[in-house]
């Protein structure tokens, strides 16, 4: 067709159009008639725009929507039928000009839509067929990461499936048939209770060594680490130190027995927990409080804020020697420093009474000069009166 006015559809189309403006002629529902003089004249519009289109595609797509619209027009025309808003004569009319439209857009799609792409959604299946059939890497020349048959993230990937091993309770590694830290473990500390069960030679516990101290000198290597009111120290002989405050008085002597490990330089012997019969014999030196701590607390937009301050009551320790299981400590040979003294308060002295002593007489002071007398201002004079009018003796 060279022009839109060949096509049968759009002369069908045109009469649909001119019997329903008459139809209306006479039809006071303004909004249905104007919606269905709009919907007959948009038939023929659309076939006339799609007949200049470049493409088929653009073609289709006003073919489709004058189809639409006469579809639009048969709705309308049944509801005009029920609410007898025309003679049925004109209805019938109108309904069968509609339906040989319909019928010719429809043959009019068909011809233009020959091959299989021209369908709706046609491109979208080829694509996916595409994207199925052929490898990442055949396509674009890359590796197949991003491919649809990557199993990657696939139930078919083995990382984070059921058949993996490595968290599951076949793996020996935390269950309960792993030996590194079962009964059956060969490792050397290994506790009492269990040392039945060891395949190897089981392993006899350390003898704890009596240490003599008074009878040997204080080796430098000799150290032991003590338990004291729940912290732990490492002391030796002929060593100053301060702990949190001991209930024992200046000058006294106390004993540690909270001992954990003594070593002597050439063995060390652990307590379980405390080395028994291990002691360290220490002397009070003085008691005293640690450096001022501040402890600031605030709670934003409540208005509280509050200051404290805090000093630690420590003790000072002088460590004599570290004892073994049966010895005593000889107090006679301390070498500790002597205490610190507190200094008492001496009390006031009364202030003896003023002995009673003749003042020296005073000197009588100098005669004062009088005054000069003040001159008084002059008086000043009343002003001058006026002299009164005189009165005129005429009348």
């Amino acid at each position: 067709m060279k022009s839109f006015e060949e096509s049968i559809a759009w002369q069908r189309a045109m009469d649909l159009n001119e019997a329903v403006d008459i139809a209306l002629a006479e039809n006071r529902n303004w909004g249905f008639r104007d919606q269905l003089f709009r919907a007959s004249l948009s038939i023929c519009n659309n076939i006339a725009e799609g007949h200049e289109m470049p493409t088929k595609a653009h073609q289709l797509r006003y073919l489709w929507i004058a189809k639409g619209s006469c579809n639009e027009v048969c709705s309308m025309l049944h509801l005009a039928r029920r609410r007898k808003y025309f003679p049925p004569e004109q209805i019938d009319r109108m309904m069968a000009l509609q339906d040989q439209t319909a019928r010719l857009l429809r043959t009019y799609i068909k011809t233009k839509t020959t091959g299989w792409r021209d369908l709706p959604g046609a491109m979208a299946l080829l694509g996916l067929w595409f994207n199925l059939t052929t490898p990442y890497f055949l396509r674009w020349g890359r590796t197949p990461r991003h491919r649809v048959l990557a199993t990657r993230y696939s139930p078919l990937d083995t990382r984070h499936s059921i058949l993996a091993t490595g968290y599951t309770p076949l793996g020996t590694r935390h269950s309960p048939l792993g030996t590194r830290h079962s009964a059956l473990s060969t490792h050397p500390h290994i506790p009492p209770a269990f040392q039945s069960l060891s395949p190897s030679k089981p392993l006899t516990p350390r003898p704890v060594p009596d240490f003599i101290l008074l009878s040997q000198p204080i080796s430098e290597n000799m150290y032991a680490i003590v338990n004291i009111l729940g912290q732990q120290y490492k002391v030796q002989g002929g060593q100053k130190l301060k702990v949190h405050r001991l209930e024992a008085e200046a000058g006294k002597h106390v004993e540690l027995d909270q001992v954990l490990l003594v070593s002597n330089g050439s063995t060390v012997s652990v307590g379980t927990p405390t080395v028994e019969g291990a002691r360290v014999a220490a002397k009070v030196l003085a008691h005293s409080k640690g450096d001022t701590v501040l402890v600031f607390k605030k709670k934003r937009r409540k208005g509280y804020q509050k200051m404290n301050g805090h000093r630690q009551a420590i003790t000072e320790l002088w460590i004599e020697a570290i004892l073994g299981k049966g010895e005593k400590f000889d107090a006679s040979k301390s070498t500790a420093p002597a205490p610190k003294a507190v200094k008492a308060e001496a009390p006031a002295k009364k202030e003896a009474a003023p002995k009673a002593t003749k003042a020296p007489a005073k000197k009588a002071p100098p005669p004062k000069r009088p005054a000069p007398p003040r001159k008084r201002a002059p008086a000043k004079k009343p002003p001058a009166k006026k002299p009164a009018p005189k009165k005129d003796s005429k009348k």
